[in-house]
């Protein structure tokens, strides 16, 4: 039809498609750095109840990975940094004794508490109290190889396992709370201190509770099972 405009088709050379270009996804800076590590730096020897600071004495390269995938016609970028490291905390006064980690903190923030069941999402460790029979851990076995790993006996330590830092931007500044001779599952901060053995004429444990309950012609009395004191 005349005195219409001719436009040029999609594509010509006249009329050329700009052409997309590749988003490069923003790769959030992590720092490397290790905190709370130098040579000669004072390892504490303690007993009873105490919250301490790690000090890095172990850990793998820390590799940080972009990927991006489309999901409902968006573009989702997911960036992970992991961190396998070996934290040592203290020195048990007593060798061969028995403790146990009730909480960990990821600078200040708590990542997990025994006492509530409580764990964040993806946090893999595992702890040593330094026992004479301790074995090497697996994680840094797999990246050292056996011949070149030690047990590490006589210490309080953790490994922690592939701990994504991508949200504190550097390796955080790890604390721990540890109790000797207790269980993870007792709250130690409303704890009353019970010397002996049960005195109780009869006993009832409940066992999922880690509780025991004692009773006789006078009176009633709770313990925990796993702490051997009484409430």
């Amino acid at each position: 039809m005349s005195g219409l405009p001719r436009h040029a088709p999609h594509g010509s050379w006249s009329n050329p498609q700009p052409t997309p270009v590749a988003e490069v996804p923003v790769v959030p800076e992590i720092q490397t750095t290790l905190p709370t590590s130098a040579y000669g730096q004072t390892i504490p020897v303690v007993y009873g109840k105490c919250r301490l600071p790690a000090a890095y004495i172990w850990c793998a390269p820390i590799l940080t990975v972009t990927s991006t995938h489309i999901e409902f016609w968006d573009t989702v970028t997911t960036t992970t940094s992991k961190l396998t490291a070996r934290l040592r905390f203290a020195r048990p006064l007593v060798p061969d004794s028995t403790w146990t980690m009730r909480k960990l903190y990821a600078n200040g923030k708590l990542v997990y508490d025994g006492s509530v069941g409580y764990r964040q999402k993806g946090l893999k460790f595992t702890a040593y109290d330094g026992r004479g029979d301790q074995p090497r851990d697996p994680a840094m076995v797999k990246e050292e190889g056996a011949d070149f790993v030690s047990a590490h006996r006589g210490y309080l330590d953790i490994v922690v396992v592939d701990f994504d830092i991508v949200g504190y931007g550097a390796p955080p500044v790890f604390e721990a709370e540890w109790i000797q001779d207790g269980a993870t599952t007792h709250d130690y901060d409303i704890y009353t201190t019970f010397a002996g053995t049960p005195n109780a004429r009869d006993l009832i444990p409940v066992w999922d509770q880690q509780k025991l309950y004692g009773f006789d012609d006078t009176d009633i009395f709770l313990y925990s099972i796993g702490a051997a004191k009484q409430y």
